[in-house]
């Protein structure tokens, strides 16, 4: 599996869809990255199709967007 750039655009969408997410007082926090997953793999699956590969890159595209946002928290404090 290759890396490509679309999975770095997914990750900095659901980067910004999880700041939304965050600010509603009615959605669970621990649960950001279920809601996350299924995005990413639902637009995967849209552009894809149902494979294996999407759900790695769906995978892959989640844990960019968590690892973007601890390195902007970090970069913040």
């Amino acid at each position: 599996m290759i890396i490509t750039i679309q999975i770095f655009y997914l990750s900095v969408i659901l980067l910004i869809i999880g700041q939304a997410l965050k600010s509603f007082e009615f959605i669970n926090k621990k649960l950001i990255i279920l809601y996350l997953f299924i995005i990413a793999f639902s637009l995967n699956v849209i552009f894809h199709g149902i494979s294996l590969q999407s759900l790695f890159e769906g995978i892959v595209a989640v844990s960019l967007a968590v690892l973007y946002y601890d390195v902007i928290k970090l970069i913040k404090s």
